[in-house]
């Protein structure tokens, strides 16, 4: 969180609205805002029979966060680059697979030296570098990953 809390609430509004978007036109899901703020900021979900995925959505303007938190719960991570933008992109991982992130990054040769992925809580990038952005739009919202990540973490 930055300095400037309006800031940060318009990109986190603005990408929230992104991901709403994303499931309204990419599936037959419906979209529900939880009137509590437990760590979810979205809820997606089939009416009948009623199914239910949670849906944790980050805006990355600047720096990338990922949560050690997440690792082991059934929800839906939604990363948005450039929320605030004319075309905000949503890109979709399992709670795993967003904590994995910075062990992707170094496979694919990027330096991640102080991640600790058996604690610590968090890693961040300071900013969303080409190769940290190429591996996010690896996992591109599309309608067969909304459904795939729907079924993972209700199944």
């Amino acid at each position: 969180m930055s300095k400037d809390r309006a800031a940060d609430v318009r990109v986190e509004r603005a990408a929230v609205v992104a991901v709403e978007h994303s499931i309204i036109t990419m599936t037959d899901l419906t979209v529900a805002h939880p009137a509590v703020d437990w760590g979810i900021d979205l809820l997606a979900f089939q009416p009948d029979p009623l199914t239910v995925a949670g849906v944790q959505v980050k805006g990355a303007s600047s720096g990338l966060t990922v949560w050690q938190k997440y690792a082991t719960q059934n929800v839906i991570i939604a990363h948005v680059l450039d929320p605030l933008g004319d075309d905000p992109t949503v890109c979709l991982f399992t709670g795993a697979e967003a904590w994995r992130l910075p062990l992707e990054y170094v496979e694919r040769g990027g330096r991640a030296t102080d991640h600790d992925p058996d604690g610590g809580g968090t890693y961040r990038w300071a900013s969303v570098t080409r190769l940290l952005c190429e591996i996010l739009l690896d996992r591109r919202a599309t309608p067969e990953r909304w459904n795939a990540l729907f079924q993972s973490v209700t199944g």
